[in-house]
C-alpha cells in the first residue's frame, strides 16, 4: 500500500469519527425542567433605602421527582449587605444606602436536567433634587439643579417641600412635576411619587396645583413658544407668529428637555435632536422635561417611559367635549408636540405656572408666601 492510499484512508476514517462524533452532540437528549421559576411574592419594585424584602421560589417541576434545589443570587455594585436564608426557608435581604438597580436571579437545578432561572429587579430610589445644602445621591440626576450653579434662586416652598421655578415669558413654570394626595404615582408606588410625580386624569389635573398656582393653558403654552421664538430663534426660522392653540411648535424641544437626565444611572433620552436651536445647551431654560411616558387609566397600564413626557393642559377640545389638549416630548423629534387625550382614561403629568412676579427689592426671585 503506499503512502498516499494510506494517507487517504486515515483521512477518511477521521472524518467518520468526527462525524460521529457531531452525531453525538446532535443527539444529546438532557431535557430541561419544566415549570416556570417564579418569586413568590415578585420582588420587582420600587423601594426606599433601608427597606427589606422576604420571599421564597419555587415554580420548577421535576419529572422523576429528583431532588430539586433552588439558588438565588443579588447583583449590584454595593455588596456590603448579603442575602440570607431564614430557618422557616424564607430569604431575607435589606438594602444598603446606595441607590440603583438591584438584579434578583433565582436558579432552579436538579441532577441530570439542565437548570432553569428569573431574574426580577428592585430600584432603590429617593426622590427630590439635589440641593447646594445636601450631599444626598438622589434617583434622578442630569436635571438643572445639577448643572447650572445658578439654578437655585428662584426656590418656591410648597406644602412643605422646596420646587424651583423658571421666569419664561409672562409665566414662572415650576421644574418638577407635581404630585400630592391626588393622582397616581407610577404603577402604585407611593416610593416614587416625588422621583416621577404623579400622573393625573384631566379632572384630577384641575386640582393639582397648590393656591397660587394653576395648571397652564394652551395659550400659556403658546406664551412659552413665542417667548422661545423671540429670543432664541434665528431670524431665518422664526415662526412669525405662526404659533396657536392646538398646533406643533416646532424646532423648541431642545431648550426645555433634560437631555442629560438619567434615572438610577440609565439614560432617560437615548438621543435628541437639536432643530435650528442647536447652538444653545440642552434645557437652556431650566425646564427639566424628562421622559416618565404616561398612564392608561382604564387598563391601569403604563406606557412611553424613556420616549415620553407629557403633560395636561387646562384647554378643553372644542370640537370633543371628552377630552382635552396635553403637551408632549417625544424622542427623537425637536418638536413640541400637541394632542387630544381622553379626559378620564388619560393619565399625565401635571406641570403648573403662575404669572410671573419681579423680583423683591434686595435682589433675588420671590418666595410664594
Amino acid at each position: 500500500m503506499t503512502d498516499l492510499k494510506l494517507k487517504s484512508l486515515l483521512f477518511i476514517a477521521a472524518s467518520v469519527l468526527v462525524c460521529i462524533a457531531c452525531d453525538d452532540d446532535d443527539d444529546d437528549t438532557t431535557p430541561t425542567l419544566d415549570g416556570t421559576v417564579e418569586f413568590i411574592p415578585s420582588v420587582s419594585s420600587y423601594r426606599a433605602v433601608g427597606d427589606s424584602v422576604v420571599f421564597t421560589v419555587g415554580g420548577a417541576e421535576d419529572p422523576d421527582d429528583s431532588e430539586l434545589s433552588y439558588a438565588v443570587t443579588v447583583e449590584h455594585s454595593d455588596s456590603s449587605r448579603t442575602l440570607t436564608i431564614r430557618d422557616d426557608g424564607t430569604y431575607f435581604y435589606e438594602f444598603p444606602d446606595t441607590l440603583g438597580e438591584y438584579e434578583f436571579t433565582a436558579t432552579a437545578s436538579a441532577d441530570n436536567y439542565y437548570s432553569i432561572s428569573t431574574s426580577e429587579s428592585v430600584y432603590v430610589v429617593r426622590g427630590g433634587v439635589n440641593r447646594p445644602t445636601e450631599s444626598l445621591d438622589r434617583s434622578i440626576k442630569g436635571r438643572s439643579t445639577d448643572l447650572h450653579t445658578n439654578s437655585f434662586s428662584n426656590v418656591h416652598t410648597i406644602n412643605g417641600d422646596t420646587f424651583y421655578g423658571s421666569n419664561l415669558g409672562n409665566l414662572t413654570w415650576l421644574r418638577e412635576n407635581m404630585y400630592g394626595e391626588t393622582g397616581t404615582p407610577y404603577r402604585h408606588y407611593d416610593i416614587v411619587a416625588d422621583v416621577f410625580g404623579n400622573f393625573y386624569s384631566w379632572e384630577e389635573a384641575q386640582s393639582a396645583c397648590p393656591e397660587g398656582w394653576r395648571l397652564p393653558t394652551e395659550e400659556d403654552w403658546v406664551d412659552l413658544a413665542t417667548y422661545i421664538d423671540t429670543n432664541y430663534v434665528d431670524s431665518a426660522n422664526k415662526k412669525n407668529g405662526n404659533l396657536a392653540v392646538g398646533k406643533t411648535f416646532e424646532d423648541m424641544s431642545y431648550l426645555l428637555i433634560a437631555a442629560e437626565g438619567t434615572f438610577s444611572d440609565i439614560e432617560l433620552w437615548e438621543w435628541w435632536p437639536r432643530g435650528t436651536t442647536e447652538k444653545y445647551d440642552d434645557n437652556a431654560l431650566d425646564f427639566d422635561a424628562l421622559s416618565f411616558g404616561w398612564h392608561n387609566i382604564g387598563s391601569d397600564t403604563w406606557d412611553g417611559f424613556y420616549d415620553y413626557a407629557v403633560f395636561w393642559t387646562a384647554t378643553e377640545c372644542e370640537d370633543d367635549s371628552s377630552k382635552a389638549y396635553c403637551r408632549y416630548f417625544q424622542a427623537e423629534s425637536p418638536d413640541i408636540h400637541v394632542r387630544k387625550a381622553d379626559k378620564t382614561n388619560f393619565g399625565a403629568n401635571v406641570r403648573c405656572v403662575r404669572d410671573y412676579r419681579q423680583p423683591e427689592e434686595g435682589g433675588g426671585e420671590p418666595l410664594l408666601p
